[in-house]
């Protein structure tokens, strides 16, 4: 029998910058969500819905108009299926969506996002801008935004691949 691994733990410097980190992504997106409610009266979760919808490339399409696939949506967004339906359903009750059938496929469903979808994010969009400058890139040293840069793909890099990861033991 072997012995059991050891537990890992964390630097005292390394628990210092992952409580600071996760802090502040989770500040910064209360801050965008605040904002996005306040001024245009849209939450954050469906903001970055609408994003998806409208950066996604278009597989299929119903009357020229371009649907996108729940499941692609759900990969977009990071999103859950089932979290992703329910927020799905308040954007088609609000009128910005509208969820249909995906000719190519009978059992998938897709989302196409209406002309009021399409304005509520073009209202949304400035003010989502405005703050991201204003809290994140504003006064940002080139150096440390091209360091960020390497360790956010660094680390989406080891999540989307968990095969590459190296494992120490």
């Amino acid at each position: 029998m072997g012995t059991a691994p050891t537990p890992a733990r964390f630097t005292q410097e390394q628990e210092n910058l992952w409580k600071i980190y996760t802090n502040t992504l989770e500040t910064l997106n209360l801050h965008l969500d605040r904002c996005l409610k306040e001024e245009v009266k849209i939450k954050l979760a469906d903001y970055r819905i609408l994003a998806a919808i409208i950066d996604s490339p278009q597989t299929d399409s119903t009357d020229a108009h371009p649907v996108v696939r729940m499941r692609d949506l759900a990969r977009a967004t990071n999103v859950s299926a089932s979290r992703l339906t329910y927020q799905v359903d308040v954007l088609e009750k609000n009128g910005w969506v509208t969820k249909v059938s995906v000719p190519s496929d009978k059992r998938g469903k897709g989302v196409l996002i209406t002309q009021q979808g399409r304005q509520v994010f073009r209202e949304a969009t400035p003010i989502y801008t405005r703050e991201v400058q204003r809290t994140v890139f504003e006064g940002l040293d080139p150096d440390i935004a091209r360091a960020l840069a390497h360790f956010s793909r660094s680390v989406l890099g080891k999540v989307a691949h968990p095969e590459r990861r190296r494992v120490r033991a």
